[in-house]
């Protein structure tokens, strides 16, 4: 199985979560597993490979939460909080796992038929609960918008990859909330 992890640092509310991330990201990072550092989550679209599953360790879900959101993914044209949806209507992603916190919101009706239909679906609410085994790449996205220390973070683990990690990139995009065009 392909499986893609993708660190929203928007997940870490506490320091005791930046520790453990930093524990993950180091296995990888001495692994030479190849690493990617976005700032807004979307970007992740087309780093994913078909028949993925993707790994999320993240405080919101992204597969679309109101109806502008879901017309951008029919369109193909993902945001940041509709990128999931649209990598399952239209990259053909076998599962998605969601690491979520205890307090994260999920709404049933935002639960689409498309990622009701992936052959694997998981909501889990710890890290060891999921297989972080044979993972093909690794993608860390800031979310800078959305807590206050993540930048922090990010330039922490971005620091830490280059110095261990050669397979370490950052992407460099003019408009990181721009949806993506197909």
């Amino acid at each position: 199985m392909k499986k893609l992890l993708t660190i929203d640092l928007d997940w870490i509310q506490h320091p005791r979560q930046f520790m453990d991330i930093l524990s993950i990201c180091m296995n990888f990072f001495k692994k030479q597993t190849p690493t990617i550092f976005i700032n807004s989550h979307h970007e992740i679209y087309k780093y994913i490979e078909e028949g993925s599953t993707i790994i999320n360790i993240d405080h919101h879900h992204d597969f679309a939460y109101d109806q502008a959101s879901i017309k951008g993914a029919l369109a193909n044209h993902p945001r940041e909080g509709s990128w999931v949806l649209a990598a399952a209507i239209h990259k053909k992603l076998k599962g998605y796992i969601w690491v979520k916190n205890y307090d994260s919101v999920i709404i049933p009706d935002q639960i689409t038929e498309w990622v009701r239909k992936l052959e694997n679906f998981q909501i889990r609410n710890k890290i060891d609960e999921v297989d972080l085994t044979n993972i093909y790449k690794l993608v860390i996205c800031e979310s800078a918008e959305y807590e206050k220390n993540v930048s922090l973070y990010s330039e922490i683990l971005k620091t830490v990859s280059k110095s261990i990690n050669t397979n370490t990139s950052t992407a460099h995009n003019k408009n990181s909330f721009k949806p993506l065009d197909s």
